[in-house]
């Protein structure tokens, strides 16, 4: 059971949660998906993806990894002693967000947790993820985003998920909005720029069929949209650090590793 109190009414946890009333929440997801439902609203949080959550009616999730930290409100005088009353605040509203550098090393501290003293390592840990989260949302609101822009931006953020190839007209056209909004919400949001984002998830689906097939990188290159196969590799070699070829051989020795 991957569950640790951090005081009373907080908890950090690891998997999923059985929820019996309404409570606030922090989400990071390594891997899979999550879903919640507010009163208001859906969200949906994807790999690479945290979100801070008000008042949550439910949470599922598909191949969940990640982390959960629970605020129930009506027991945070330990956590304000510890943090300050302004941490309540980071739970007034929800939003989806891409956690920056910060964050993220310590969600890869907390994918080596020590066998002594686990709960007190987590605790810190856990308390380390809340303070940086005070500026990640104050960073995310000093952006004046508005609720629509906001929901642009995720709804790119999923068409591109869905579709690697989708083009940013596309997405306009399917967003009923002009390109230069989708490109200034999503990089509001996610940080980068949407073809940035798309040629990501494009080379991320390259390295997928490397690893799992046996298609020629010919026949890889034309999946990913590039009819030039020395481009392709060019554009693989720059985001990936090696070329296709040496990806697939040296991928498939370190997974041949595990299933002997």
């Amino acid at each position: 059971m991957n569950r640790y109190q951090l005081f009373e009414g907080t908890e950090c946890t690891f998997e999923i949660l059985e929820l019996s009333c309404p409570i606030s929440l922090f989400v990071y997801v390594e891997r899979g998906i999550v879903k919640v439902r507010m009163s208001d609203q859906c969200m949906t949080i994807k790999r690479g993806q945290g979100a801070i959550i008000n008042s949550v009616d439910h949470i599922c999730s598909e191949d969940f990894k990640g982390m959960i930290i629970t605020i129930d409100d009506l027991y945070n005088d330990q956590l304000v002693d510890w943090c300050g009353s302004s941490i309540i605040d980071l739970f007034t509203e929800s939003f989806l967000f891409t956690p920056d550098s910060r964050l993220r090393r310590i969600f890869e501290d907390l994918n080596n947790i020590p066998c002594i003293n686990k709960s007190a390592y987590v605790k810190l840990k856990a308390l380390e993820v809340l303070l940086c989260l005070e500026s990640e949302k104050k960073n995310m609101l000093t952006k004046d985003l508005s609720g629509s822009q906001m929901q642009v931006a995720i709804m790119a953020h999923q068409k591109i998920c869905e579709d690697c190839l989708v083009k940013v007209g596309d997405l306009s056209a399917a967003l009923h909005v002009s390109t230069s909004y989708v490109q200034k919400a999503f990089k509001t949001i996610y940080g980068v720029s949407v073809t940035t984002f798309i040629r990501q998830r494009m080379m991320q689906q390259a390295a997928h069929y490397l690893k799992h097939t046996n298609d020629s990188v010919l026949d890889i290159a034309l999946a990913c949209g590039y009819q030039n196969p020395s481009k392709f590799s060019q554009a693989f070699s720059k985001m990936m650090g090696e070329t296709p070829l040496c990806y697939r051989k040296s991928h498939r020795e370190y997974l041949g590793a595990f299933s002997n």
